[in-house]
């Protein structure tokens, strides 16, 4: 560029002189002028040429606005190259580094990145003085693209921002409940890809399962068809009453008492040994001076305790997706609250006491017997809890989405 500007000067001070040199060499006659008013000095020359140098420096200059970096997506997934554009001024010269890598700099230049990657690249430009007129830098993020092949749990909420997504074949996205928020720039779906929530018939295992999550799609632009299955958790089985009377201890009737034993007396004879006779001491006016009681009834069992009524099931949860360009896509919705959960079984009655054992009869039994007490009843069984509620359906929002079949229940 140096010899460039050498020519150039050389060129403008050679047609500066000859201009001027034409100019004193067609005087008319008789005219008085002063030689040194027609031809141009030393001084003059070099000032002009400072200041055509000057106005061709001014022009030699580039922005951080001129250059456009682009992102370019590739065939394969996370294949992506960045194309840099700027405008080509004569004099200028441009070096675009990234790193420690410098590459051959033009307008039109294409470097090859993967996805998910931040390209830092500095930006030098000098005029043909070899000033530099331009010292910049520009991040480039290049979005990230994700494959789903098989089954891909979520275990909190996700926030995915994307370049691309594909669902393959047979993958299943499942939210287990958490917030899921995919913005994208393009959706590429299998006919046999599907995003659900909880698989239908799973049981509740955690008070946030219960709202079914939200999951929410924004793409520039969706083609195939998908899936989406948005299934309540049932609710939990009521406790059966025997579990809750391990926890409130139902007891069975209490036995009777035994009832008192009788008493009897009579009076002493010995008469007849007195008398010489063979006979012995013996007794008479035997009398009964305390009959026996009764044993006392058995008490009554405890009716068994109810069993608990099966809790709600859970809602769907909520949906809303927003596709600019969706002529090519398909969106199949299936809402399936989750069923109540069944109610516990009543238990048992408790077992009523035993009747009291009769008091025993006296000596000489001639008291009257007592009788044994009643067994006390057994308590009634518990009442079966009551079926749970099913669960409610969530909100879902398609925004204008032309080829979409939402199933409710």
């Amino acid at each position: 560029m140096k010899t460039n500007a050498k020519f150039y000067s050389a060129f403008l001070l050679t047609g500066f002189i000859l201009m001027y040199g034409i100019g004193c060499s067609f005087k008319k006659d008789g005219a008085e002028e002063d030689k040194d008013q027609s031809v141009a000095t030393a001084e003059e020359v070099a000032n002009e040429l400072e200041r055509i140098k000057q106005e061709a420096l001014k022009k030699q200059t580039l922005t951080a606005k001129d250059f456009v970096f682009e992102v370019r997506e590739g065939k394969a997934p996370n294949q992506y190259s960045v194309s840099i554009n700027y405008p080509t001024v004569e004099g200028v010269v441009v070096y675009i580094s990234q790193g420690n890598v410098i590459p051959n700099s033009h307008s039109g230049m294409v470097i090859e990145t993967v996805g998910g990657r931040s390209l830092n690249f500095t930006i030098t430009a000098f005029n043909s003085a070899g000033v530099m007129v331009l010292n910049s830098t520009e991040i480039v993020e290049v979005p990230l693209d994700m494959v789903i092949s098989e089954l891909y749990p979520l275990s909190k909420d996700t926030n995915l921002k994307l370049g691309r997504l594909y669902l393959n074949d047979e993958s299943t996205l499942q939210t287990n409940g958490f917030l899921l928020s995919i913005e994208a720039n393009k959706i590429y779906a299998r006919p046999k890809s599907r995003i659900i929530n909880f698989n239908s018939g799973e049981s509740l295992t955690q008070e946030s399962q219960k709202t079914g999550g939200s999951i929410t799609l924004r793409a520039k632009h969706a083609s195939g068809f998908l899936s989406i299955n948005l299934n309540g958790v049932d609710g939990k089985n009521g406790r059966s009453g025997a579990e809750l009377q391990s926890i409130t201890r139902a007891f069975s009737g209490r036995d009777g008492f035994p009832g008192e034993d009788g008493e009897s007396d009579g009076d002493g004879d010995c008469s007849d040994a007195y008398d010489g006779g063979r006979g012995s001491c013996g007794v008479i006016n035997i009398r009964c001076l305390k009959q026996p009681t009764n044993g006392e009834d058995g008490e009554d069992g405890e009716n068994g305790a109810d069993g608990e009524n099966g809790a709600r099931g859970g809602d769907t949860g909520n949906l809303f997706v927003q596709i600019e360009e969706h002529d090519s896509f398909a969106l199949k919705v299936s809402l399936k609250p989750g069923q109540g959960g069944k109610g516990g079984e009543g238990a048992p009655g408790k077992p009523g006491g035993k009747g009291g054992s009769p008091g025993d009869l006296d000596g000489y039994k001639v008291c009257k017997p007592a009788v044994k007490g009643k067994d006390g009843a057994p308590g009634k069984s518990g009442k079966t809890g009551g079926k749970g509620a099913p669960g409610g359906c969530g909100l879902v929002e398609l925004n204008g989405l032309k080829n979409a079949l939402v199933e409710k229940p």
